[in-house]
């Protein structure tokens, strides 16, 4: 647990640091950690937490057209997808899904791709 409590001091850190500065570099690492610690948050039950850094992701970098920043955005946005179906949100989580197909469904990035193929699994499994 003390790492844990590290781990969430160091992402704050970096966001309290770094987070207004411009540097395409910077505003990566900015993202990541934000995505970091919702994840973190997410494995320690802390789902509302989570989903507003994931939300955060989103706001804060959502219309960045940098590859590696749309990707952690789409991360942000299925990983949110997912939390609001462990909190049995499916409206939300539906128009969610919808969202990331239209922002995130004809992207030739493989690794978007297969965020988007995720969603779609999890959307078939919560169909059942």
């Amino acid at each position: 647990m003390d790492q844990f409590d590290e781990a969430v001091e160091a992402y704050d850190e970096v966001m309290d640091r770094f987070g207004d500065d411009p540097t395409p570099e910077i505003r990566e690492l900015v993202a990541s950690a934000l995505l970091s610690k919702g994840l973190m948050l997410s494995q320690t039950d802390q789902l509302d937490e989570a989903a507003e850094l994931y939300d955060e992701v989103v706001a804060r970098f959502g219309d960045d057209p940098t590859p590696e920043i749309r990707e952690l955005v789409a991360m942000a946005m299925v990983t949110r997808y997912i939390t609001l179906g462990e909190l049995s949100q499916i409206e939300d989580a539906a128009e969610l899904y919808d969202e990331v197909v239209a922002r995130f469904g004809d992207d030739p990035t493989p690794k978007i791709r297969e965020l988007v193929a995720t969603a779609a699994e999890y959307m078939s499994e919560s169909l059942e």
